[in-house]
């Protein structure tokens, strides 16, 4: 099978399913829901090799005769190894992928541009945490929260046009898969905690900034 599509060589007792393109909900829902996923970190299966798949799963679950008697591990599809460690990847700050990443790719890479290829994206979030920190006035630190959140949306539902701060991001197609890995983002580069009815449910994105705003941890105040 190839390497692209299975992250384990042995056979396994535990199998999980990403993505499956040619049969079942993906397929039912056309390209509009395939399009969503990038081929270049996402990659899925077919019928084909996922019958393959579960044919070792049962094989290796005989107790008399397993495939690989010494092998207990879980078998992986639909993730991309090794993935480019160019910033490029959303799962680039997610420590339980860290292993899949090409080192040697990003050590090209910060050759390059000294960050990984995020620069941008890093910066603007540098200054928006000065800005939170050193009490800004609302309204500007509410517009950075804006543009950063704008930029995060754009990237998860990878829309090709701009997204209006005045609408929900429903509009948009988001769903709870989407407000789940937003939620992780702002938990972990914002340290905001919002829950996924949070994120579905706001009204605008000017309303889920703000609700982000509320959340920010407060900034430490020092003692002369």
């Amino acid at each position: 099978m190839h390497s692209t599509s299975l992250l384990c060589s042995r056979a396994s007792r535990g199998v999980d399913l990403g993505a499956i393109e040619d049969v079942g909900y993906i397929a039912e829902q056309g390209s509009g829901l395939e399009a969503r996923f990038d081929k270049k970190q996402w990659t899925p299966i077919n019928e084909g090799t996922l019958r393959r798949i579960l044919t070792y799963s049962i094989l290796q679950q005989d107790a008399s005769n397993p495939l690989n008697a010494s092998s207990a591990a879980q078998l992986i599809t639909g993730v991309t190894f090794p993935l480019p460690n160019d910033g490029s990847s959303e799962l680039t700050g997610e420590a339980r992928f860290g292993y899949l990443f090409n080192s040697s790719s990003n050590a090209v890479n910060s050759d390059e541009d000294g960050n990984g290829g995020n620069d941008a994206a890093d910066q603007a979030l540098r200054v928006f945490r000065l800005m939170h920190e050193s009490g800004a006035d609302s309204a500007v630190i509410l517009k950075a929260c804006v543009a950063l959140l704008s930029s995060q949306v754009t990237r998860v539902l990878r829309l090709e046009t701009e997204v209006e701060a005045g609408k929900p991001l429903q509009a948009y197609g988001l769903d709870s898969l989407s407000a789940v890995e937003l939620r992780g983002w702002m938990r972990a580069k914002l340290g905001a905690e919002l829950s996924t009815l949070d994120i579905t449910n706001a009204r605008s994105l000017y309303a889920l900034c703000e609700k982000i705003i509320e959340k920010l941890p407060q900034a430490k105040e020092t003692s002369l």
